[in-house]
Order: C-alpha cells, then structure tokens, then sequence
C-alpha cells in the first residue's frame, strides 16, 4: 500500500488525528453573547463532568511534571489536583476545547467561555 493511501484512510478512519491550525481555529471562538446565538456554536455553553474530568487530568499532569501555575498558589497546598481545580475555578487555563458533532464535525469553545456547573 502507498504511503498516501495509508495516510488518507488513516485520516478518514479517524478525523480526530488531523492537527487543527490556530488560524483554522481562531474564527469558529469568537463569541459576543450569551448564551451564543452564532453558527459556530451548536451545543451548551456548560462543561461537562467528562470536559472537566479531562481538563482537570491534563493540567495536573503539566503541573506534575513542573508547569508553573497561572494562580498564586497557598504555601500550605501541594496538590496539584487541588491546584488544577483552583486554576479550573478561576477560569485561568487558556484551553480550547474540541467537541465532536453528531455530523462529524467539531466545535471549538474557549474553557473561560464555559460555564461550571
């Protein structure tokens, strides 16, 4: 099999792989109200408990391995789950989430444009 081939059925069995460029990216985020009322936006404008099981996990992992915080963190606390929570908390992580669409298609939301229920 070519290398093209490979590539090609390797992208159509799983879309999720291909990279998602910032300019790609940039212009399916913008959101003026609230809730959004733009095309872009299809589904809730709430995290769910997986989004934020996923969130937490990830920057938890950046933490463990030396990340530096993007909240002033109490000497007292070296969880850095706990950590992660507060940063999750104070809608400081600069993450864009990826939802994938019943279509195929995926929608992009900034974490500080999501509610925390």
């Amino acid at each position: 099999m070519e290398e093209k081939t490979k590539t090609s059925t390797l992208i159509e069995q799983h879309p999720e792989i291909w990279p998602d460029y910032a300019e790609a990216v940039q212009n399916k985020l913008s959101m003026s109200t609230f809730p959004p009322t733009d095309n872009a936006h299809r589904t809730c404008p709430f995290l769910t408990m997986y989004e934020r099981t996923k969130v937490l996990s990830l920057r938890a992992s950046q933490l463990s391995q030396g990340a530096v915080p993007f909240i002033t963190v109490p000497a007292n606390m070296t969880n850095v789950y706990d950590i992660a929570a507060m940063e999750l908390a104070e809608k400081r992580l600069p993450y864009i989430l990826k939802r994938p669409l019943p279509n195929g298609d995926y929608e992009y939301w900034r974490l500080a444009d999501l509610m925390l229920i």
